[in-house]
């Protein structure tokens, strides 16, 4: 019985996001996650803490089989698929058991407080343990609910998650006796009142921003094409696909026109490329922010974004944050695993860039490029806010995907940065989605997936930074890391 109320509060956080139930962002389902933690709750407060550890496991393995089932559906993975999305998920569920074990640890009168705390601490180690890997983290399940998920631009998708955890508390304490009940109540009830006070005064810090800002016209080119037609199709048939997105998008006179990543499956050096990538910029006025591999001395290949214009390549952006076992093969695994060099050849092994780059963009301004996965990482676009960034530029490549629900979790790491950093972020896939998110969290981007399509977005510069890009999660770090010592030295 308590085994199977972990398993439900597994299923309820996964479909609290885009999911196989709901493939897309509509209808929202982030309203399940303030009851969805509510049966673990009851069933781990009272368990032995090695006991509950695996209980937690197994609920985080339900919710993460559930979550990332597109894994199985990758086909560049071949045989692979099934093994990767168990090891996958089983490595992750590992956080939910830490989580288990803390509220177990800490015993009944403490477990409804302590909860919060502790899954805080874990989502923070699960964005940077072994690579990192924050994908739908629980508060970027409100992005669609502005009177709650603004309060990011102070506590960060973080804290939002957080003051969900203390809600589900609150409401688990409905069900306790009532000498245990307030404290529990009166922390879930805090927490979502701060987050209700906090929005309403982001809403008028964006306002103050937006007031007056410069802006730069953009063309979001979606070519369409699936993974294989990218591998197959000759250079330039790909390349004439995004000619003519270019040559329709140039009736709207942007300022600049995005590629997605990788958008032609080959290396800015390629010979052919740059001259007709500067022939479209002045034939269309426009510098071309390109998504591309680079072929840097000694053979050493990297994924960026390059500014061109009809003089030449005139800024840059090289990726720092690689997708482990997709971009490259990490060094352990290297020395340990029989099936490393059959992973080699299936991929390019890439090199990450060194360091976070500006790129200045026609007429004045700074964009902060996030390539791919490393728009799901808060630290990310916190890094390049603080390097100057007026606007965040995510292009990406999630054939990958094909229709799963995928493409739809990844997207809501740019409708999270955009809102922490208080920045217009416009969003460039190959296939989808392509969108542009506004520091209020509002999305817009009506291409169909895997449909080429142009998408014309006037994006706002704003210099200011946010109290989140100043201090980051740090703050509230250090209030859960004392509250989980205080609670856990000893059991009830």
């Amino acid at each position: 019985m308590n085994l199977g109320l972990v398993i439900i509060s597994g299923l309820l956080v996964s479909l609290s996001f885009p999911s196989w139930l709901v493939n897309g962002l509509h209808p929202w389902t982030g309203w399940l996650a303030w009851i969805a933690l509510v049966p673990a709750l009851i069933a781990l407060e009272r368990m032995p803490p090695g006991r509950a550890a695996f209980a937690g496991w197994v609920g985080g393995l339900v919710c993460w089989l559930s979550t990332i089932y597109w894994v199985a559906a990758i086909r560049e993975m071949d045989y692979f698929r099934l093994p990767a999305w168990l090891l996958f998920a089983g490595t992750l569920a590992g956080y939910w058991a830490f989580w288990g074990w803390l509220v177990a640890r800490a015993g009944p009168r403490r477990a409804l407080w302590v909860a919060p705390a502790a899954w805080g601490v874990a989502e923070w180690l699960r964005s940077w343990l072994f690579t990192g890997f924050p994908w739908t983290p629980l508060g970027a399940s409100q992005w669609a609910a502005p009177a709650l998920f603004l309060s990011a631009r102070f506590i960060g998708v973080l804290g939002v998650g957080v003051a969900i955890v203390a809600f589900n508390g609150a409401v688990r304490a409905l069900l306790v006796p009532r000498e245990r009940r307030w404290p529990a109540i009166a922390l879930g009830g805090a927490a979502i009142a701060a987050l209700l006070a906090l929005s309403p005064v982001a809403g008028r810090h964006i306002a103050r921003d937006l007031a007056g800002a410069r802006t730069v016209r953009m063309a979001l080119l979606q070519g369409g094409f699936n993974e294989e037609e990218k591998n197959v199709l000759p250079i330039d048939i790909l390349v004439a696909r995004y000619e003519m997105l270019a040559r329709q998008a140039a009736a709207d006179h942007p300022a600049v026109m995005v590629w997605p990543e990788t958008a032609v499956a080959c290396a800015i050096q390629a010979p052919g490329l740059l001259p007709r990538l500067r022939k479209v910029a002045k034939d269309t006025r426009a510098a071309q922010l390109m998504g591309a591999l680079n072929e840097a001395p000694g053979g050493v290949i990297q994924n960026g974004v390059f500014l061109v214009t009809a003089k030449g390549v005139e800024g840059g952006y090289l990726k720092m944050r690689l997708v482990p076992f997709g971009e490259y093969i990490p060094a352990w695994f290297r020395a340990v695993s029989p099936v490393a060099r059959k992973l080699i050849s299936m991929l390019v092994d890439l090199s990450p860039g060194t360091g976070p780059v500006t790129i200045a963009l026609p007429g004045g301004g700074a964009a902060g490029a996030e390539v791919c996965y490393e728009a799901v990482f808060a630290a990310h676009g916190r890094m390049m806010a603080l390097h100057g960034a007026e606007v965040l530029v995510n292009v990406t490549n999630d054939a990958w995907y094909w229709r799963t629900a995928a493409t739809w979790q990844h997207a809501l790491g740019p409708v999270s940065r955009a809102v922490e950093c208080g920045r217009d972020l416009v969003r460039c896939a190959n296939t989808g989605a392509t969108l542009t998110v506004s520091p209020r969290g509002e999305v817009a981007g009506d291409i169909p997936l895997f449909v080429p399509g142009v998408q014309i977005a006037d994006v706002r510069l704003i210099a200011g930074r946010t109290a989140w890009v100043r201090m980051g999660d740090r703050p509230l770090l250090i209030v859960l890391a004392c509250l989980l010592l205080f609670a856990v030295r000893r059991r009830d």
